[in-house]
C-alpha cells in the first residue's frame, strides 16, 4: 500500500533537511546531522544537529468532500561551544532556505508557514556548553475527507 499523504510530506522533510549541507549553499552542515523523533543527547560530533518530529494535526472538512490538514513540524536546533547562539541563527536560516526551495514539498502540500521560534536556552552536558532552539513550521495539506492516502 501507497504510504499515507502526510508520510510522504515527512519523508520529503527528512530529505530536504539532509541537504543542508555548505557544499549546498547554505551556512551550516546541520544536514549532516538530522534525526527524526530523536531523544538521546547528541555527541560532539554530531552538531550542530537537528532533531525534528511531526507534531499536532489540525483538520477541517471542506464543502468538496475534501480535508485540510494543518502538521506542525517542531525542530530541536542544537550547536556547540562559545560561537553556538551564532550558529543557531545560521541553521533557523538554513532551514528557512531550505523550506523556500519548495514549499509544497514536490506538490505533496498547499504552503507552509514560516519559522516560529519558540524559544532558546543553552545546556551544560559533560562540561560542554549547547545551545538550542526549538522551532516549528506548519505545512497545510489537503486530504479526501478522512481518507489520508488521497
Amino acid at each position: 500500500m501507497a504510504d499515507s499523504m502526510r508520510q510522504q510530506i515527512c519523508t520529503a522533510i527528512d530529505t530536504r533537511l539532509k541537504t543542508i549541507l555548505v557544499s549546498g549553499g547554505y551556512e551550516t552542515n546541520a544536514g549532516s546531522n538530522v534525526y527524526e523523533f530523536w531523544d538521546i543527547a547528541l555527541e560532539e560530533d554530531e552538531l550542530p544537529g537537528i532533531i525534528w518530529r511531526d507534531g499536532t494535526e489540525e483538520s477541517e472538512m471542506l464543502v468538496t468532500s475534501t480535508q485540510d490538514r494543518r502538521v506542525n513540524i517542531d525542530l530541536t536546533l542544537l550547536a556547540s561551544g562559545a560561537t553556538a547562539p551564532s550558529i543557531l541563527r545560521k541553521m533557523i536560516a538554513d532551514i528557512e532556505k531550505a523550506i523556500n526551495v519548495d514549499y509544497t514539498w514536490g506538490g505533496l502540500a498547499i504552503f507552509t508557514n514560516a519559522v516560529n521560534i519558540i524559544d532558546t536556552f543553552q545546556v551544560e552536558h559533560k562540561d560542554r556548553r549547547i545551545g538550542a532552539c526549538r522551532a516549528r513550521f506548519t505545512i497545510l495539506y489537503r486530504t479526501g475527507y478522512l481518507d489520508s492516502y488521497t
